[in-house]
């Protein structure tokens, strides 16, 4: 059965799922809490930033151009700033790196087992031949 996401609700199991990694660094004294939710503050940040992007392009009024800008601007900016954080503050980077794949676990949890079932008719298979 398929599923339709909802981009909120991934957002808020993956900050969830990031909290439980940090606590759970914290706890066992690997790695660093701060990293996995910096990691994960980036990750959503982009994602948000992402989905703002790509509301924007689907606008019937949206220049081509501007869009490709904010889209080029929009990683270079996200790589330099994790350039500058992975370089200037102690952060391990498998930390980072484990906060930063909470989203992408919160994506498959949303569509597999969170997200709204998809009827049949959605799906392309209401009419009968």
């Amino acid at each position: 059965m398929q599923r339709r996401a909802d981009l909120t609700r991934i957002m808020i199991v993956a900050g969830t799922i990031a909290a439980a990694a940090a606590a759970g660094a914290a706890l066992a004294g690997t790695g660093s809490a701060a990293g996995v939710l910096l990691g994960a503050a980036f990750a959503l940040g982009n994602f948000y930033l992402l989905r703002l992007v790509v509301s924007r392009l689907m606008t019937p009024a949206a220049s081509g151009k501007v869009t490709v800008f904010l889209i080029v601007a929009k990683f270079f900016l996200l790589f330099g700033l994790i350039a500058a954080v992975l370089y200037r503050l102690p952060i391990a980077p498998m930390s980072f790196a484990v906060g930063a794949s909470a989203l992408v676990v919160a994506i498959v949890v949303e569509g597999t087992l969170l997200g709204a079932p998809i009827s049949g008719q959605d799906q392309g298979q209401g009419k009968q031949r």
